[in-house]
């Protein structure tokens, strides 16, 4: 398994869990339970900066996989060409 994929799946395992306490905290709100606590907040935070993370983390990788890939045939082909000659 690749850097690409374990990123998107801490990215989408993030998300699941933002939308769950989302729907949590709206459901308390609306018993009239409307307080939120500092752990709480944090947790928020932390859940979307590991979804910010794994899905830019995983993009990044994606892209920084394919340039090298073009690098590494940019070099075969000089390379072919240079023989050729």
């Amino acid at each position: 398994m690749d850097l690409k994929n374990i990123l998107l799946y801490v990215g989408i395992g993030a998300t699941v869990l933002f939308l769950v306490q989302y729907l949590v905290q709206i459901h308390r709100v609306r018993s009239g339970t409307n307080y939120v606590s500092m752990g709480r907040v944090f947790v928020n935070w932390m859940l979307i900066f590991l979804i910010v993370a794994g899905f830019g983390g995983s993009a990044y990788a994606s892209h920084h996989a394919h340039e090298e890939q073009q690098t590494v045939s940019d070099d075969h082909s000089v390379r072919k060409s240079a023989e050729a000659d």
